[in-house]
């Protein structure tokens, strides 16, 4: 089992985002008494941000991680990206848990 793999499974038990507990197995996020559902996609976007918190992660390096092999057009992740802002509330002109920054070059 490489790395990531062993990385993944630590985090399908759950991780925190702020005051959010994020649990990928049941694709929901608990914040006090609240649970929100989410869509299985939009869910492995914000585990594979999380698992890479501390780095600028690029477009087509989540699209190659999450969709692995099936293409699909750039939409599907911003879609995903905005499910996940309305679940946490969040304001993408002023973030709190997920922020794009515009202009980098992918690699």
């Amino acid at each position: 089992m490489s790395d990531d793999e062993a990385r993944s499974r630590l985090f399908d038990k759950g991780f925190c985002v702020g005051e959010f507990i994020a649990y990928p197995l049941r694709n929901v996020l608990v914040c006090g008494d609240r649970t929100i559902q989410l869509e299985n996609k939009a869910m492995d976007v914000l585990k594979d941000l999380a698992m890479r918190a501390d780095q600028v992660v690029d477009r087509k390096g989540i699209l190659d991680r999450v969709w692995r092999d099936r293409v699909v057009v750039d939409e599907v992740l911003s879609r995903a990206v905005n499910l996940l802002r309305s679940a946490f509330g969040d304001d993408a002109h002023n973030p709190t848990y997920i922020a794009t920054i515009h202009g980098l070059e992918e690699s």
